[in-house]
Formats: C-alpha cells, structure tokens, sequence
C-alpha cells in the first residue's frame, strides 16, 4: 500500500548506573490472580485442537491463517512474541480474559487462545469476505454508497461498544484493513493486539499509551507521543469515513513518517474531500479529524444523533420535500427501504395539508397517474420515490409537482420506463424519418432519452437532462 511502516517506538531507557534489580522471589497467588486462572480455564485452548490452512494476512505482531477449531472455520492469530516473562504473560493473560467477554454484532468475536510460553495464539470467528479495505479496492465489487455507508455505522457501533466497555476499550488502530466483512456483508472491527485497556479513570481522561498504530491512520497527538484518550480512534475513524467515500488511499504521497508528521501535524494537512460529498458526510468527517481532540464527537454522540441514517437519506434523496417526508414519516426505528403505498400516498398527502380519504382533495386523475409511476406490488421504495423527484421535482408544490407528471403521461410520445431496445424496435416498426418517441434513461436517474429515426435512416439517442442529482460519479 505505501511504504510508511507502523510506527512502535521503543520502551524507556534505563538511566547510566542504574543497578539491575536483584531477583526477588515469586510472591505467593493473590484472589485476583486466582480468579485469573479460573476464566483462562475457560477459553484456554490445547493447541493441538488448532489445524492451520492458509495464510490469510500478515502484521507486525503477527501471522493470520485461516484454521479449524472444532469443526468450525476460525481465524487464527499466531503472535510473533514468543519468550515473554511471567509478568507480560500475565498481563497478555488479562487482556485476553477482558477481550473474551465482548459480545457485540459488530466486534469480532473471540474464540479462545493459547497462552503458553512459545505458543502465542488467538482464535476468533473468521470473515469470509475478508477486509473493507481489500473490497474497496476491488475493481470486480460493486459497492453502493449505502452499503458503503451501512458499514460505516456499523463500524461506529462496533467502535462505541469498545469505548463504553468498562474499563474503556482504545483501539489505536483502527482502519478499513481492520474493519472485517461476512458472508452477509456486514461489517466487525478486528484486531485487539495493538489495543489498550484504560485500567484507570473513565471516558475521556487521557494517558500516555505510547504511540502505537499505523501512521497514516493515526492522530497527531498520538504521531508526536502525547497524551491521548479514545477520541484519537474518532481521528481514524475520520480517515476511514474519507476511505468508505472516495474508495482511495489516504495520503498516497506521503512516503515517510517526517512527512507525515510536518504535513499531518503541523500543516493539519487531511485527504481532499470530493465535492460530490453528502453535507451531514463531509461535516461528520471534519469534526472526526479535528485537530483538537476535545472537538472530535463521540461515537455514542454519533449513533444518537443518527448522523449515518442521516448521509444514507440525503444520498438517497436529493429533494429536500421529498427527504423530509420519508425522514418524518418512514425513518423512525431506522429508515426502510420500502412502505405500502396507501401508508406513502397518506404521508405525501398529510405533508401538504392534503387528504386523499373521506373528502378528496387531489383528483382521481393526478393519483392515478403517480400510482403508474410509483408504486410497484403494492409498495413504494426510496429509490423509485427518488428516481421520480429526479424527472419531476422539485416537491416545493404537490400541485405543480402532480400537474407536471400528467401533463407528460399524456403525451402520445412519452413511452415511460422503456429500454432502449425497446424504443428501437418501437421507432423502427413506424418506419418513418423524423419519427421520435421520449422515455426515462434508464442509466441516468433525472435524464430523459429521445429516440428517433434521422434522415440517413439510423437510430439515434439523445439524452435530455431534467435535473441531476448532486450525488454522482463513483459505483453508485
């Protein structure tokens, strides 16, 4: 990917003179230590149970490999520390008795580890999709904006459970490489080996943890060691939602650790965002990479204020009518996908002060005509509502906006939803130079299409704007 390499500074240096410490016996087993010993019981694996497949990745703590435990595909984690003294392997034995009651849908989960000396390994479900950073940078994926953004806030959640965890999870690298994805394209946050455990003080009080993590992804406070808390992963999360929108690499000039520190650090330098970027998107992104850590939201705050649900709509619907009325009426426990289309045609209505039961005060004409349009087995879905603010919008009148589609459908040239093969053939069997008929594209939502005959006898196609909308380009 780039060549900046992880950035792991070393641990403190003895003082000249200083005198070794002379070896003190073993103390005897405290309660803590005894009830230690009966969770390790718990997970604690034989690894001889463990049957290593492939390797899967690679990282500087180390070797990932695709396994069976049990019967059970696994993901397999072979650290590459392999003589650690009773004291690290005690606390390596801590961590991973606190990582073991996590359960959340989007924290991987963890299986089980060996803990013995020389045997380092930690077993978690595996992820058969692989990482949102490979899916992203593969050509071959066809990733919509909202599936791109689903994982977003369901990162956030897996994120939020970390740092509401008692003591506070602080990930410290975190990045679309990080970011697991199942069969059924949803997304976990993985890899606890660089995490910290805030033994001491609640949310929000900072320590100095050493700067650990992947450079590119890391917050400034955290690049020049400083004292940080679990806002520097709302830093890298800022970074991630720059990933899930552009499907690029952050900073790809950047070459060397000096650079990122003068242009991250000191010019507060951040990835260009696109200026297709959603408003509530490119707002969350800022706020994430703030300089100042105590300006950088919450992922609790994040998830409350319904911020992702909030990008999804403004993407899904441009029309600020038209997203008002399915954020109102269709958006309470998360937004849907699809509505019956009596519950649509009362919620269109009732935004206007309009009825369309008991006494009728659109006409029979104007419903019909929306319901050929719109409405689909008996439903309405958000992107047909969308499509059909595209070609007739703005909502700013239910009258103008009615009036403009009957007007059209009665128009002996207007075919509607017609493929263009279609309109071909139609055009070919009136055999007539001159003759045209106008359809909605199918390829550009807002677009019209004319077909026509011209006077060399070929077929042609022009494409007719109406009003695009301001989310484009991409896979979308």
């Amino acid at each position: 990917m780039h060549s900046v390499e992880p950035y792991n500074p070393s641990g403190p240096v003895p003082k000249p003179g200083a005198k070794p410490q002379a070896e003190s016996k073993r103390p005897a087993k405290t309660a803590e230590s005894l009830e230690l010993e009966e969770e390790v019981a718990r997970w604690e694996l034989d690894a001889r149970e463990i049957q290593l497949g492939v390797k899967i990745g690679k990282g500087a703590f180390g070797v990932v490999y695709k396994g069976t435990l049990r019967g059970k595909e696994v993901a397999v984690k072979k650290l590459h520390a392999t003589e650690l003294d009773e004291e690290t392997l005690e606390n390596f034995r801590k961590e991973v008795a606190i990582l073991s009651k996590l359960r959340h849908p989007n924290v991987l989960l963890f299986m089980g580890a060996c803990t013995q000396p020389g045997n380092l390994i930690i077993v978690t479900e595996f992820m058969e999709r692989g990482s949102v950073y490979d899916l992203l940078h593969d050509k071959n994926e066809k990733l919509p904006f909202k599936l791109r953004m689903k994982w977003a806030k369901e990162a956030a959640l897996g994120m939020n459970w970390l740092h509401c965890s008692k003591p506070v999870f602080i990930h410290r690298d975190l990045k679309t490489g990080n970011l697991l994805v199942d069969k059924n394209m949803n997304v976990k946050v993985s890899d606890f080996g660089l995490s910290h455990i805030k033994k001491k003080g609640g949310i929000g009080q900072k320590g100095s943890y050493g700067a650990i993590g992947t450079p590119l992804w890391m917050a400034p406070e955290v690049l020049l060691n400083k004292e940080y808390d679990e806002s520097a992963d709302l830093y890298s999360f800022g970074i991630v939602l720059w990933e899930l929108l552009t499907q690029e690499d952050p900073f790809p000039n950047i070459q060397s650790l000096p650079e990122m520190l003068d242009q991250v650090c000191i010019a507060n330098q951040r990835p260009p965002i696109p200026d297709m970027c959603p408003r509530t998107l490119r707002d969350t992104i800022t706020q994430c990479w703030n300089p100042l850590p105590e300006k950088r939201p919450t992922f609790e705050g994040l998830l409350k204020n319904s911020v992702f649900d909030e990008i999804i709509m403004e993407a899904s619907i441009g029309d600020t009518h038209g997203r008002n009325i399915w954020k109102k009426y269709f958006s309470k426990d998360g937004i849907k996908e699809t509505v019956p289309d009596r519950d649509f045609l009362r919620a269109l209505f009732a935004y206007f002060n309009k009825q369309i039961d008991g006494h009728r005060a659109v006409d029979e004409l104007s419903i019909t005509c929306l319901r050929t349009l719109l409405v689909k087995n008996n439903t309405v879905s958000i992107e047909e509502f969308s499509k059909l603010l595209d070609w007739f919008g703005p909502l700013d009148s239910i009258d103008a906006f009615l009036g403009r589609i009957v007007d059209l459908l009665k128009r002996p040239w207007f075919h509607g939803d017609l493929s263009s093969d279609l309109a071909e053939k139609t055009i070919r069997k009136v055999g007539r130079k001159g003759a045209y008929l106008v359809r909605f594209s199918s390829r550009d939502p807002g677009c019209y299409a004319i077909t026509t005959l011209a006077k060399d006898n070929k077929l042609k196609h022009y494409k007719v704007l109406h009003a695009r909308r301001w989310l484009s380009g991409g896979q979308d």
